[in-house]
C-alpha cells in the first residue's frame, strides 16, 4: 500500500467513516393509495459517501438495483457516515 493510500485510510478510520457494508439499506413500510388498497414500499435512509475522487456526497441503498444511489454494482463506495443532525435555530449567531 502506498504511503498516500496508507495517509487516506488513516484518516477514514480516524473519523466517523464506517464500512459499507455497515450502511443502513432501509426498511420497507405499508402504506394505503387508492381505494384503501395497502402497498409496501421502501424507505430509503440517507448517509455520507466519499466518492472516488475525494468528494462527500449523499446516498442511499436502491434495493430495485442492489447499489447505492450515485454508485454502481462494479464500483460501489467503501464507506458512509450518518448525516450530521441540522442546526438549531441561532446556532450560527
Amino acid at each position: 500500500m502506498s504511503n498516500s493510500a496508507q495517509e487516506q485510510e488513516k484518516v477514514i478510520l480516524d473519523s466517523k467513516w464506517q464500512p459499507i457494508e455497515t450502511a443502513p439499506k432501509g426498511y420497507y413500510k405499508k402504506v394505503k393509495i387508492r381505494d384503501e388498497r395497502e402497498r409496501e414500499v421502501h424507505v430509503p435512509e440517507y448517509f455520507l459517501v466519499p466518492t472516488s475522487d475525494g468528494k462527500v456526497t449523499i446516498s442511499y441503498w436502491v434495493p430495485s438495483q442492489e447499489r447505492f444511489c450515485m454508485f454502481t454494482k462494479k464500483t460501489p463506495p467503501t464507506h458512509w457516515m450518518p448525516l450530521p443532525e441540522p442546526p438549531t435555530e441561532g446556532e450560527n449567531e
